[in-house]
């Protein structure tokens, strides 16, 4: 639901707040660009942007679970924060996902923010020949940007 009439928000305050879940996703190589992600390098960066990506009703319960497959270093996920709209709920790991849920009551910028800590390089841990910039590896899943109206 993309943009509530002022009746159907009446409605959805007389049963409670509509709930929905956010599963951002991961770009499976240089080409892939979507309408709602910031267009970057390959590389994840220390702030990464999920735009348009909320219902725009509220109240709203939202939980966004970001799977990872890979962190550079033990401990790196649960450093990272999620941000909804600017707010930042607790986060919480839960088996390879950082997941976190709010109560949104009024509405708030429709955007979905991971920042990280900074990204560091397999030579800096380890010794690798390898100096990409690595954070959390994001599990890559098919999805489509939101369709305007």
């Amino acid at each position: 639901m993309t943009d509530a009439s002022e009746a159907l928000r009446g409605f959805l305050a007389t049963v409670g707040s509509p709930y929905t879940r956010v599963r951002p996703d991961a770009p499976p190589d240089a080409t892939a660009r979507t309408a709602v992600r910031v267009p970057q390098a390959d590389a994840w960066n220390r702030l990464e942007h999920w735009y348009g990506v909320l219902p725009e009703v509220t109240p709203l319960q939202v939980r966004v679970a970001m799977p990872f497959v890979n962190q550079v270093r033990d401990g790196f996920a649960v450093e990272c924060r999620i941000e909804v709209g600017g707010l930042v709920p607790e986060p919480s790991l839960a088996s390879s996902a950082l997941v976190a849920e709010i109560a949104l009551e009024r509405p708030v910028q429709n955007v979905v923010t991971l920042p990280t800590p900074e990204p560091l390089t397999p030579r800096a841990i380890r010794g690798a020949a390898d100096d990409r910039r690595l954070g959390l590896a994001i599990r890559v899943h098919p999805w489509a940007p939101r369709q305007e109206a």
